[in-house]
């Protein structure tokens, strides 16, 4: 796959309270937010999530290890 010189991320979704993967993704950078530190809510599969942690939190961090993981919990309702 060529990506033309866009950074991609590879995003992991984590359950927080199963801990199983829900998703997983490629991403460009340029897509995600600058940090997970401010509540942030995610729409996947129809459903609204919360996202608890990730790993690393900031985008630089992730930039230089080309690698994401989100734990997040679903939202009730």
């Amino acid at each position: 796959m060529l990506n033309f010189g866009r950074r991609i991320i590879k995003v992991t979704f984590y359950d927080q309270t199963s801990g199983t993967v829900i998703s997983s993704a490629r991403m460009p950078l340029e897509r995600l937010p600058e940090s997970f530190a401010v509540d942030t809510v995610l729409k996947m599969a129809g459903a609204e999530y919360i996202v608890v942690r990730a790993e690393p939190p900031t985008k630089p961090l992730f930039a230089a290890s080309k690698e994401l993981k989100v734990v997040v919990r679903k939202q009730p309702g």
